[in-house]
């Protein structure tokens, strides 16, 4: 043990923090060279900061190099650097020091090593001399050093099933694995700050079991017997966001394993009674503030989450699934809590339901709403569209056509009016829409154009009867290769085809000149990123400038895009 530390051990825990206190003390010092070389000394001493971390944490240890940096003393330039190194390189370590203590030496050691050494040179010589306990000394240096992209690790020892970052990026928020928690971080201090127990979620989905359970192979008893720990273990929650003012959150509920239901006198695998697989998602609503749910309800039969974004204060919220997406009023909600039947809800209930329900072959991957609450994206691996949300119509579609990706992980949009987007590999892309949400979005010139592509469409597709109906028929335009549209008609008979038909071309001709007069090619620009190829973005700001991803050691890493 240290001289440092036996004596601290020997002070009870008031005189061990008082003892600590000595930063502070000296930052709300006098600007003296002599108080600024105190300083130093302290916080390049190996000995100092490997017992307050062990009599305290990490995050305490942080706090220590934020104050003095970001104080008015007027340390040299190397001085200051060295300060800034040391502190980044046990910002991107808390969270093994979280688990082990006595990893410190070996990690400082390694992440330093390939620095200046002629400024770190004393430092470096007091961790090669520690011998206060065993540690690992590394040979070859391969790890991320304070100058890398990362700015911290935090919540070490944690795995993570969904994770979000706030757009001030000062906190973020997470769903575990099978605990039913979500846990809300403060990413400058690496502390956690609320923990949220998921109770409605459950609630729900049982309720809606139940519902379904006269037309299933199971019972409401057996529904019933499903325990609270089987369903907790069982629900996996996907999908999380946090809305622009930070004051709300939303999670996901996904398709989770087969929910077993047991006889009440035993849990054993040999009392399982039915096997139920629940098939509904769930979206609930979160106020972090108060920490509390505030509403809950099923977001759609076998229409797996992909996606959640909510506006400014939580007015709206957008869902995207495997189907499409859809806009919910949540203000409406709200005011009368209740579950509903249906998810597809319109802004103001004179607008058809057409103009907020994206039915998408190949679903939408992600969504956004701007801060105004003006604009809502929707997006997959073949295009994005936006949607004029004051005047409830769709404004513009983007192809992805120029870009080879499988998909898209999120979407976010900023006030410089840049779109920014991941596809599911990590790699970022940005489109500029400065001029492109106005009214008028083509020129007389491209409007000409109009009648030459809709003749080649009739030209190059046919109308077909690819089947019966009910007692009527079905009739399906082809869509072109461009896959931005498509058009079905439902006679109510299988008489007057003829007055079907005109009624189909009228109508297949005025959604085509639609949604051609929406599709806009954009110049896509690939955005270059600090952080390393291996590394999975979860999560940005929207101005681009921070992300998290989950830690391969378990944990939330902070990086500097």
């Amino acid at each position: 043990m240290s001289n440092l530390k036996e004596y601290l051990s020997s002070q009870n825990s008031i005189e061990q923090k008082d003892f600590f206190e000595i930063i502070r003390n000296y930052v709300n010092g006098s600007d003296t060279s002599e108080n600024r070389q105190s300083l130093y000394e302290i916080l390049t001493n190996l000995e100092f900061l490997d017992a307050k971390l062990s009599i305290l944490d990490v995050a305490q240890l942080i706090e220590d190099y934020r104050l003095v940096l970001e104080s008015k003393l007027s340390f040299s330039d190397s001085q200051r650097q060295v300060l800034d190194l040391i502190s980044k390189a046990i910002s991107q370590l808390s969270n093994v020091l979280e688990y082990d203590k006595n990893q410190l030496p070996g990690q400082l050691l390694g992440k330093l090593s390939n620095l200046d050494k002629s400024a770190f040179e004393p430092f470096l010589e007091q961790i090669k001399d520690w011998d206060d306990y065993p540690w690992l000394k590394p040979l070859k240096v391969n790890i991320l050093s304070p100058k890398d992209s990362l700015i911290r690790t935090l919540a070490g020892g944690n795995y993570f099933q969904a994770m979000a970052i706030s757009q001030d990026g000062t906190f973020a928020v997470t769903t575990g694995y099978g605990d039913g928690l979500i846990k809300q971080w403060d990413l400058k201090t690496g502390k956690l700050l609320k923990t949220l127990e998921i109770q409605e979620t459950y609630k729900k989905l049982r309720e809606l079991l139940i519902d379904l359970s006269s037309r299933r192979d199971y019972t409401e008893e057996n529904v019933k017997s499903i325990t609270e720990e089987e369903m907790i273990k069982k629900i996996t929650f996907a999908v999380i966001a946090i809305s622009p003012d930070g004051n709300w959150l939303a999670t996901g509920s996904s398709f989770s394993e087969r929910l077993y239901s047991h006889n009440a006198s035993s849990e054993s695998i040999y009392s399982r009674t039915a096997s139920i697989e629940p098939e509904d998602t769930i979206f609930e609503l979160w106020n972090l503030e108060e920490e509390k749910s505030v509403l809950c309800f099923g977001a759609g039969f076998k229409d797996r989450i992909n996606s959640i974004a909510l506006s400014y204060n939580a007015k709206y919220a957008v869902i995207g699934n495997v189907y499409g997406f859809s806009l919910v009023d949540i203000d409406g909600l709200l005011n009368n809590y209740q579950y509903l039947n249906d998810a597809w809800i319109n802004i103001r209930s004179d607008m058809e339901a057409s103009g907020y329900v994206g039915s998408e072959l190949e679903g939408i991957n992600a969504v956004a709403i701007s801060d105004d609450n003006h604009w809502m994206f929707a997006g997959n691996n073949k295009f994005i569209k936006i949607w004029d949300l004051y005047k409830g119509r769709l404004h513009l579609i983007i192809p992805l056509e120029s870009i080879d990706i499988s998909g898209i992980h999120f979407i976010k949009f900023n006030a410089n009016y840049q779109l920014i987007f991941s596809s599911i590999h990590s790699v970022l892309y940005q489109i500029s829409l400065e001029n492109q949400l106005k009214e008028n979005l083509l020129n007389r010139i491209e409007i000409e154009k109009l009648s030459q592509s809709l003749e080649k469409i009739f030209n190059d597709h046919d109308l077909y009867l690819p089947y019966k109906y009910g007692h009527g028929h079905k009739y399906r335009y082809i869509r072109n290769e461009s896959n931005i549209f498509q058009l079905d008609f439902y006679p109510r008979s299988a008489f007057n085809f003829y007055e079907f038909f005109i009624k189909f071309i009228y109508n297949l001709v005025r959604n085509v000149t639609y949604f051609i007069l929406k599709r806009r090619v954009l110049p896509i620009k690939k955005l270059a990123t600090k952080t390393p190829d291996n590394v999975i973005l979860r999560d940005i700001t929207p101005d681009g400038k921070l992300s998290i991803s989950p830690s391969n050691d378990g944990g939330i890493e902070l990086w500097n895009l």
